[in-house]
């Protein structure tokens, strides 16, 4: 029988814990590892092992944080003086950390 344990990280990779015990179902009995046998290698099973566990899984702040942001630089003039008229600004992507 295999108890899994949790994963020690939830993204970005991490180890569970396998733990294994003999039991024997037809009469829900746990018994010694002594009287175990793996049918595959003919050997006494592992008594736990350690898997890697969530190494395809990234951190949500690994995939939303943004590397670029939107940077609004000031007005420029009016087209007119009086009435209707346009005015415009730039605006600059820039990397995060990055001045100005």
């Amino acid at each position: 029988k295999k108890l899994r344990n949790p994963c020690s990280q939830s993204c970005n990779g991490g180890t569970r814990r396998i733990s294994y015990t003999c039991f024997v179902p037809a009469y829900n009995l746990r018994v010694g590892s002594k009287f175990c046998i793996d049918y595959r290698s003919k050997k006494p099973p592992l008594k736990s092992e350690f898997v890697t566990c969530n190494d395809d899984v990234p951190c949500s702040d690994d995939i939303y944080k943004p590397t670029y942001v939107w940077t609004p630089l000031p007005w420029r003039p009016c087209s007119t003086t009086c009435g209707i008229g346009t005015q415009r600004r730039n605006v600059r992507c820039r990397r995060l950390g990055e001045e100005g």
